[in-house]
């Protein structure tokens, strides 16, 4: 008897169990550069960190990354917001996902044509839709995929021209209702809303300004075509011991070789979005350890090459939470 009432106990907390979650208490925050370099076969690394809050140059070289891609989810956030507003629905959520892939490719003239790619967009509107007596609560879910932005970079004049600037996507929307009815023209608007964008130039100036912002911030200074920017990853002072017993000074390398390699050799970054945090469902504690990429570079110049990583470590306390009543108890 008492085994079948542990059992029928065991059975009535699973559906509770289910309802449950975990939310993040952030106990320690840090980012991390690992540079190897791989110098005539030998190869060696070194790694160094500063926490986010506190920290000397890193926290900044992240908050740069960050805020390349802030244009485009901006404007994108505004065409749901603007979908919205027509249909009296509100925005409720956008998010660019996918890490950015940004391919420079020079000219031989003082020129990078920049590609960025990997990007995309989900966001989401609801609201009740009414036509006389009849009523319907929707959510509209806005899709935007495989979102290409280029232009070319680091003229004299620190420019971006017009002529070189564009960015694709493909658009895609649906609508859920409560009622199965069909005056409600919501799928539509959203293509429609994205060819105006990009009629009127919004959808351009976006791609613009995020291109613009990552030669601000990784690559020219503002207003002329001097380097600037990556060399914060990797300071002058950063020396990488090899295995033969010689040493790699990879800062004083890098400081020295990239405003050259920018305009002669073609180059691969990718940028992330750091450590995410979020609530995490079920009953399973989640690993303490919260990680995510930051920017990745690889360089390859004769018999040099570098590989520069940074990345977010995030130590992570989960607090159990639940979403029903009565709560179980902490697994």
């Amino acid at each position: 008897m008492k085994f079948k009432w542990s059992l029928l106990l065991a059975i009535g907390a699973a559906p509770l169990v289910a309802h449950a979650d975990w939310a993040p208490a952030v106990y320690n925050d840090n980012y991390i550069v690992t540079v190897g370099a791989a110098v005539n076969g030998y190869y060696g690394q070194i790694t160094y960190s500063e926490p986010r809050y506190g920290g000397n140059y890193l926290p900044s070289i992240a908050h740069d990354v960050y805020s390349i891609t802030g244009s485009l989810k901006t404007e994108l956030n505004n065409q749901v917001r603007d979908m919205a507003t027509r249909e009296q629905l509100n925005f409720t959520s956008g998010n660019l996902y996918g890490d950015a892939n940004v391919t420079l490719q020079p000219n031989g003239a003082g020129y990078l044509t920049t590609r960025i790619s990997g990007l995309n967009y989900v966001g989401t509107a609801s609201g009740t839709k009414r036509k006389g007596i009849l009523s319907a609560t929707c959510t509209v879910t806005v899709r935007v995929r495989n979102i290409v932005a280029n232009a070319q970079i680091g003229s004299a004049t620190g420019g971006i021209p017009d002529d070189t600037v564009g960015l694709t996507a493909d658009v895609s929307s649906d609508a859920s209702c409560s009622t199965n009815i069909d005056w409600i023209p919501l799928v539509g608007l959203v293509a429609d809303i994205w060819l105006e964008h990009t009629v009127t130039g919004v959808i351009k100036s976006a791609a613009r300004d995020a291109i613009a912002t990552m030669k601000d911030k990784l690559f020219f200074e503002r207003d002329a075509n001097a380097y600037a920017g990556l060399n914060r990853i990797v300071p002058a002072d950063k020396v990488i011991p090899l295995p033969n017993g010689q040493s790699f000074a990879a800062g004083q390398w890098l400081q020295g070789q990239l405003a050259w390699i920018l305009n002669n050799v073609n180059a691969n970054i990718t940028l992330g979005h750091g450590a995410v945090l979020g609530i995490v469902p079920g009953s399973t504690t989640p690993d303490s350890l919260v990680t995510g990429s930051v920017i990745k570079l690889n360089l390859v110049v004769g018999g040099v090459t570098l590989n520069i990583d940074m990345r977010e470590d995030v130590i992570v306390v989960w607090q159990w939470r639940c979403t029903r009543t009565p709560c179980p108890a902490i697994p």
